[in-house]
């Protein structure tokens, strides 16, 4: 995910002040917003092993406009253990997307009050191999093992031991304990 933001922040530094899109005739046209027009914009969320980010980006240019990020814990109650509670993941949400919101919002307001800016996509990705059990009220029933744990590592050999046609994923490599 890491890598992923640091791709689409340096791609979005580099695009032009047009963007090429596509019309419903299947044409291609080239949009440049006026000055004076509404500034669409696009959340991006990313909720990686060590936080969560948040970026606003221009929805024409792709410019990023802000970006913020909130970490939370890893716990490691034994060797070999990976832990976190889907709790703080949640609060860690809600921090960065209010900096980074807010710190368009405060960029791009207008001396009179006017918001020159209008918020049309929300887009989130997060780490694989994160399973959370929950309650009937949707409350996690236990902190989330991590794709770095490594409890399931025994069942793990004993199951690539079957050399069964079916665990044959990622282009042939092995299943991992995750």
């Amino acid at each position: 995910w890491v890598l992923w933001l640091l791709l689409l922040s340096w791609c979005c530094d580099r695009v032009p002040a047009t963007a090429t899109t596509a019309s419903s005739s299947s044409n291609t046209r080239t949009t440049t917003r006026p000055r004076s027009s509404t500034t669409q914009i696009v959340i991006g969320v990313d909720g990686g092993t060590e936080s969560v980010r948040a970026g606003c980006f221009d929805a024409v240019t792709g410019r990023r406009l802000s970006c913020a990020a909130c970490p939370y814990p890893t716990r490691h109650p034994q060797p070999g253990q990976a832990e976190q509670d889907p709790h703080d993941w949640w609060k860690a949400l809600g921090q960065a997307v209010r900096q980074a919101v807010s710190e368009v919002m405060e960029s791009l307001s207008l001396s009179d009050g006017e918001a020159p800016y209008e918020f049309c996509g929300l887009c989130i990705d997060t780490t694989c191999c994160s399973v959370v059990a929950l309650d009937p009220d949707m409350e996690p029933l236990r902190p989330c093992l991590l794709w770095m744990d490594q409890r399931a590592a025994l069942q793990t050999r004993k199951v690539q031991a079957t050399h069964d046609r079916a665990l044959r994923v990622h282009n042939g490599g092995p299943v991992s304990a995750e």
